[in-house]
């Protein structure tokens, strides 16, 4: 149980930083692809959790296929450690 908090509360912090975006996607995957087998179980017409971890499923998969964008921690601290060895 512990390690199901720990992970959505670190990684999805990292994910929305950008900050080793594919590392904290790869450790949640596990985790959400657990929730779909267990919510898969609970079928209803009102199951709309289901959905969720659907679409967080594949997001995850996304992200950790493509990284972290442009607009991530990761590319600015790249950026900085670039101009830091230009300029010497």
């Amino acid at each position: 149980m512990c390690y199901v908090v720990l992970v959505h509360l670190s990684g999805g912090a990292l994910v929305i930083l950008g900050l080793y975006t594919r590392l904290a996607s790869l450790f949640q995957l596990p985790v959400v692809i657990a929730a779909l087998f267990i919510l898969k179980d609970l079928r209803s017409p009102f199951n709309s959790d289901f959905w969720v971890s659907v679409v967080a499923a594949l997001l995850l998969i996304l992200f950790a296929i493509i990284g972290s964008g442009k607009f991530s921690a990761d590319e600015y601290l790249a950026t900085m450690k670039q101009d830091m060895v230009s300029d010497q």
